[in-house]
């Protein structure tokens, strides 16, 4: 991990820490000699979990751990693949109804069909078989498992690759020609359900209220939170309708507004929301296949209708 990698990813902490980056090239070069010797995809991947559990900065030595502990898991072998001394057990077990038995796993026929199932039933020595089978099957196995881990991290890094890509381009932000700019990245977890409803317009609306911890603790020790009220539009609020429910953590983006409106009791009251353009489901709801992230058209936060009077 290089010194570029670490401050792209204290800009990522800095998001939800900006203290972190109060060191400047200090902070980069000493957290780039903790971490350094590691993967810049793993490092960020422990990151981005760290930053979804925590609820205060995670330290570079922390970091570490963490990187290392999922570094490990990677390693570790799959359950569902059997190990070169099960496989042997079972062809041991089965050579007399070869072809009319259900190998647990494919790898196993593969071995055998590789060394010759008549070379292994006909053998005088078959200590010298066992070797061989070993030999091949746990090539198979290496290869296997390989693959299975290839794809879970691939799938890993797509899922997380929306929330690098969404701090970095928050961070990256820079104001040209006087150019006023209006962008707000939160993560945090729901208060209640979100309701879903559809203005007289015809208009599906959801909305929700985001608990974000603050960086500090209270006066009592404890720790705070701010409430957000947050608004998805279009066909993106019946997704979140469908897919989020109490105590689910988001990481979203949008732009802060600042409406009025008459109340029925004839008085103005203001009204201070975050309009959602992308939010990323970090923790998926259990039975629900819904993606990961939900991107919302810009033509969709149109709520020029004047029909929010009716649901204040």
């Amino acid at each position: 991990m290089n010194k570029k990698e670490t401050a792209q990813m204290l800009a990522i902490i800095g998001t939800t820490f900006p203290q972190v980056m109060s060191g400047g090239a200090t902070t980069v070069n000493v957290w780039t000699a903790i971490l350094g010797d590691l993967p810049s995809e793993a490092v960020t991947t422990a990151t981005l979990k760290l930053l979804a559990t925590n609820k205060y900065e995670p330290k570079p030595a922390e970091i570490r751990e963490a990187t290392l502990s999922l570094i490990h898991e990677q390693q570790k072998p799959t359950d569902n693949v059997p190990t070169v001394d099960e496989a042997w057990e079972e062809v041991m077990k089965n050579l007399n109804q070869y072809e009319d038995h259900s190998w647990s796993h494919p790898l196993i026929k593969k071995a055998v069909k590789i060394i010759g199932y008549m070379n292994i039933v006909a053998s005088e020595n078959m200590g010298v078989e066992r070797g061989h089978f070993f030999k091949v099957y746990e090539s198979l196995r290496k290869r296997e498992l390989d693959h299975i881990n290839n794809i879970q991290a691939l799938q890993m890094t797509k899922r997380l690759q929306g929330i690098v890509n969404l701090a970095l381009e928050n961070k990256s932000l820079k104001i040209k020609g006087g150019k006023k700019v209006n962008r707000i990245v939160l993560m945090g977890r729901l208060v209640k359900d979100p309701e879903v409803r559809v203005t007289p317009s015809e208009k599906a609306v959801c909305t929700f209220t985001l608990a974000v911890d603050r960086p500090f603790k209270g006066k009592d020790g404890q720790k705070e939170a701010d409430f957000i009220n947050i608004v998805v539009w279009g066909k993106a609020a019946e997704l979140c309708g469908n897919s989020l429910s109490k105590g689910h953590r988001l990481l979203l983006e949008g732009r802060l507004q600042i409406r009025t409106y008459v109340a029925k009791d004839g008085n103005k009251r203001w009204v201070t929301e975050v309009i959602a353009d992308r939010v990323e489901f970090i923790e998926k709801r259990e039975g629900y296949s819904a993606p990961t992230s939900v991107p919302v058209g810009t033509n969709n936060n149109d709520n020029s209708d004047g029909g929010w009077e009716d649901w204040e």
